[in-house]
């Protein structure tokens, strides 16, 4: 292993803000032997991969719940109704506001 290498690229990442945990040559008192080295590296990234799947499985509710909330609220046909009704913005970067021509889009 190049150590020189391998110590920048964990200063490098740390530098990045990064959380680096070192394995092998890289730790202080450590087992080098790849096999070693590689099984405390695969614990680690199983339990990183726990944390960020419990983190991915809340935002996917939050986003299914969202979604069914907004659905619904689009379903009724009162909202849908006032929707349609509504004028657009005054707002002149408002997309129906614009004139295509004028801006050269056409």
């Amino acid at each position: 292993m190049d150590e020189p290498v391998a110590r920048f690229l964990v200063e490098e990442l740390r530098r990045r803000g990064h959380e680096v945990r070192e394995h092998g040559a890289l730790r202080s008192g450590a087992d080098p032997q790849w096999a070693v080295c590689s099984e405390a590296a695969a614990r680690d990234v199983a339990e990183g991969a726990r944390r960020w799947n419990d983190a991915n499985v809340t935002a996917a509710g939050l986003l299914l719940a969202m979604t069914a909330v907004t659905s619904t609220m689009t379903s009724n046909r009162r909202v849908e109704a006032a929707l349609r009704a509504a004028a657009p913005a005054d707002d002149p970067d408002h997309p129906e506001s614009r004139d295509p021509v004028q801006e050269g889009a056409i």
